[in-house]
C-alpha cells in the first residue's frame, strides 16, 4: 500500500509542475469546426487527435510530435516535428 501512496504522491507533485488543459465549451466548438473543415476536405482524422489540436489551438500552443500525418491538415495548428 505504501508503494501505491508513494507513486500517487509523485504523480500529484508532477501535475503541480505542468499545465493541465481541459476540454471546455470553447474547445468542443473549435473541435467541431476542425472536424467540419477536415470532412469538407475529405481529410478526416481521429476524434482524439481533433480534440488534442483544439486544446492546443485554444491555448496558443505548439504541438511537438513525430505523428505529422494525423495533424498536418489542421491549418491553424502550430505543428513542429521534433525529429527534424
Amino acid at each position: 500500500m505504501e508503494e501505491k501512496y508513494k507513486k500517487e504522491t509523485m504523480f500529484k507533485n508532477f501535475l503541480e509542475t505542468v499545465p493541465v488543459f481541459t476540454i471546455d465549451d470553447d474547445v468542443t466548438k473549435l473541435a467541431a469546426d476542425i472536424y467540419a473543415d477536415l470532412r469538407k476536405k475529405g481529410k478526416i482524422t481521429g476524434d482524439a487527435d481533433i480534440l488534442i489540436a483544439a486544446i492546443i489551438i485554444k491555448n496558443n500552443g505548439k504541438f511537438v510530435t513525430n505523428n505529422m500525418e494525423h495533424f498536418v491538415n489542421i491549418g491553424e495548428l502550430n505543428l513542429v516535428n521534433w525529429l527534424r
